[in-house]
């Protein structure tokens, strides 16, 4: 996934089933939305977080109940860690072979990417419901 000029990452289910969580393991780099910070979830160095999933007509699905903004925090987890934990508080109920994509959130809302740069690599882990 890259920080600007449309790079998000894909991933597909794999069988149908109910969500209820991602795991996003880091593998390597870093992104930025200023030219003097970087971090592997986020703009620098901190809690807030700018990674967003979305299916596949872009339409945002974590975090649930997104407003439009371009960070937002999620407890026991910062900017840097080695990885992350999307739950949904409702399962997400997909079908298999369906694409997601995840975003460096202000490379979706095309907003003030111009000084964006890097990409980052990772593991997503689709967690099912039993």
């Amino acid at each position: 996934m890259g920080a600007k000029d449309n790079q998000s990452g894909k991933f597909f289910t794999h069988m149908v089933g109910k969500i209820s969580a991602l795991k996003l393991v880091h593998i390597s780099g870093r992104v930025g939305c200023t030219l003097d910070h970087t971090s592997k979830w986020g703009c620098d160095d901190s809690s807030y977080l700018y990674i967003l999933i979305t299916d596949d007509q872009n339409s945002v699905v974590f975090p649930e109940y997104y407003n439009g903004q371009n960070s937002y925090t999620l407890p026991g987890f910062t900017s840097n860690s080695p990885d992350l934990l999307l739950t949904f508080s409702i399962p997400l109920e997909v079908t298999a072979g369906q694409e997601y994509r995840v975003w460096y959130s202000e490379d979706l809302r095309s907003f003030t990417e111009f000084d964006n740069h890097g990409a980052t690599c990772m593991r997503v882990i689709v967690i099912y419901s039993t």
